[in-house]
């Protein structure tokens, strides 16, 4: 009988230690938004986006019971213009069994995955150009309130409308410098703060394979400049996941 009690203290202890070290679900939640270029010159890299979407969105949100956004950067890449897939984490019931909960949060993100997977195929060729910075502002607004807060890019990095096409602007320091005092004055480089940004696929794509190394360094600094003014933090910037 005493056995028996013990083991059914044993299990209320584990289940209350389970519960204590679940995300905090009245505190602030995490944010992610992944973001895909599916434009111009990156057009080529789709299947790689495509293989690295379900491992970015479980690692992103998963964890922390996030909330989770997959948009597609287009060739005016505004919030009104973008319509990305959300999932809300934290609005699924606990079953307070942790592996029936885990299952059900995947079940979740991969539902997620396939539906942006779907619109990532659909994706029109727009004219104009491929407008990530634009991604900065709809990010910011998909991650207000959240914290922690990731932005991740799957991307070749060339931003490829006018006036930034990063292909064939001066890229040295000081131009740089002019551009994102430019995009600031224009509302452009939206409030970040907070925000881990990870940009992968940089360098990789029909876009960037005929350009110097030193056309590509100034591309990075270009990001980084432009991600520090949002108040953001380029924590990765690299060809693959």
């Amino acid at each position: 009988m005493l056995a028996g009690s013990t083991l059914g203290i044993l299990a209320l202890v584990l289940t209350l230690a389970t519960w204590l070290t679940r995300p905090e679900l009245d505190g602030p939640q995490a944010g992610c938004v992944i973001a895909v270029d599916a434009q111009g010159s990156a057009g080529a890299m789709l299947t790689s986006y495509r293989q690295w979407l379900a491992k970015q969105a479980s690692d992103c949100a998963a964890e922390d019971r996030g909330r989770l956004s997959i948009a597609l950067v287009s060739g005016e890449t505004r919030t009104g213009t973008v319509t990305p897939v959300t999932v809300d984490l934290r609005a699924l019931k606990l079953t307070g069994n942790d592996v029936r909960d885990a299952a059900n949060v995947r079940q979740k993100i991969a539902r997620a995955v396939q539906e942006a997977d779907r619109a990532i195929l659909a994706a029109p060729n727009q004219h104009g150009g491929t407008d990530i910075v634009g991604m900065l502002c709809v990010a910011g607004d998909l991650l207000q309130g959240h914290t922690p807060a990731t932005l991740v890019l799957d991307t070749d990095g060339m931003n490829n409308k006018a006036p930034y096409r990063l292909s064939a602007i001066p890229l040295d320091d000081a131009s740089i410098t002019t551009y994102v005092k430019q995009l600031k004055a224009d509302g452009q480089l939206c409030d970040l703060r907070g925000t881990r940004v990870l940009m992968y696929g940089v360098g990789i794509g029909a876009g960037t394979g005929k350009l110097s190394a030193q056309r590509l360094a100034g591309i990075q600094r270009f990001w980084e400049a432009v991600v520090r003014g949002t108040g953001a933090e380029l924590a990765v910037y690299q060809r693959n996941p």
